[in-house]
């Protein structure tokens, strides 16, 4: 097949973008042509504009084209675009990446029916529509979201380089992480609460993985003002790392902490599993329900630094080990290549029913 994916992709730390590429390079492995199309309204704001010179792109007869969505990717104008593509029978799988009480929360009450009339005008066109976990069925359903919904988890991810050796596994695991863009919705404020109500050295050296969000820099700065002399040498902020670096990075960690205020999926807890670290999560509906089917973890109650602080104690007094996780049973069942089979059939399916 001949596809185009529109998203934000490649965008230097993120998320999404990590995203797309993988799946790109998936289906490109299995033969199919991939086209992409930088999509990212958030960090610059014209590029909303861009849903109305890519209508052209519906002529160029594209097996299928793949929408990576959330608002802040996708700007205002993307129903424009979804219902050119159906007048036109190009088929569109829309991938929903966030849940819309994510934004929805907040807008003002008055706006949040307009919001929800945006996502339902996103949706309704789609040929085929994939959510990545059970909890997102739900919240659409309840917005008005009608059709159906194919839930698609966020893979593990497969090595970018198939040749690279692996990193070891086993070997001597003497910090304790955070990995990701940093930003306040990831409360790493809360985690360096947490990690500095303790005397120093009673927690394990912490390294925080990825640089700032976009429009994030303040909080950034703000977080590293409030490490105090005597964790200086304790906790360290390691700014954005290159994919050849990371895998080495996370092989050090025996414990990623992710301290979300709010989330409805996340690569990282699937990347800090395939390199065999447990992790340790606040209780959100996303990580709950990953931590009741498939362990490998722990949770604690969001944003409270008390819980996390006691949960930090537990893990110091009782480090998690790797071999008491069944890490290998979660990589197969979420692989990337699993994943990708199912949104290969979608695909097939859409281009089918699209045909005249």
């Amino acid at each position: 097949m001949r596809l185009l994916i529109i998203g934000p992709y490649p965008f230097r730390n993120n998320g999404m973008s990590d995203f797309i590429g993988h799946y790109k390079a998936e289906l490109e492995r299995r033969g199919h042509t991939v086209v992409t199309e930088p999509m990212y309204f958030w960090r610059t704001k014209r590029t909303m504009f861009r849903w109305l010179s890519l209508r052209a792109r519906l002529g160029e007869g594209f097996d299928g084209i793949i929408v990576q969505h959330t608002p802040t990717a996708s700007g205002p104008l993307l129903p424009l675009f979804m219902r050119a593509a159906k007048r036109r029978g190009v088929p569109v799988t829309v991938v929903v990446h966030e849940m819309p009480s994510v934004y929805a929360k907040h807008l003002p009450k008055f706006l949040k029916p307009l919001y929800h009339a945006y996502e339902r005008a996103v949706l309704r066109p789609a040929d085929f529509r994939v959510v990545q976990a059970d909890l997102y069925v739900g919240e659409l359903r309840a917005i008005g979201v009608q059709g159906d919904l194919t839930v698609i988890p966020v893979p593990v991810y497969a090595s970018k380089d198939r040749d690279a050796a692996r990193p070891p596994l086993d070997g001597p695991r003497p910090l304790w992480g955070y990995y990701g863009m940093i930003s306040a919705k990831k409360g790493v404020d809360v985690l360096l609460a947490a990690y500095q109500s303790r005397a120093p050295g009673v927690y394990p050296p912490l390294r925080l993985l990825g640089g700032a969000a976009p429009g994030q820099e303040g909080y950034l700065d703000g977080l590293k003002a409030t490490v105090r002399p005597e964790f200086k040498t304790l906790i360290t902020f390691a700014g954005y790392v290159e994919d050849a670096a990371l895998p080495g990075e996370l092989a050090r960690l025996g414990l990623v902490i992710l301290p979300y205020r709010w989330a409805s999926q996340s690569a990282v807890l699937t990347e800090a599993l395939r390199h065999h670290a447990p992790y340790l999560a606040s209780d959100l509906p996303f990580f709950a329900d990953f931590q009741r089917r498939y362990g490998c973890g722990k949770t604690f109650r969001s944003e409270s630094a008390e819980d996390l602080a006691r949960a930090l104690d537990d893990a110091a007094a009782h480090p998690p080990s790797g071999m008491a996780h069944p890490f290998d049973a979660v990589l197969e069942d979420l692989s990337l290549a699993r994943c990708a089979d199912k949104l290969l059939a979608g695909l097939e399916a859409a281009k089918a029913a699209a045909r005249p």
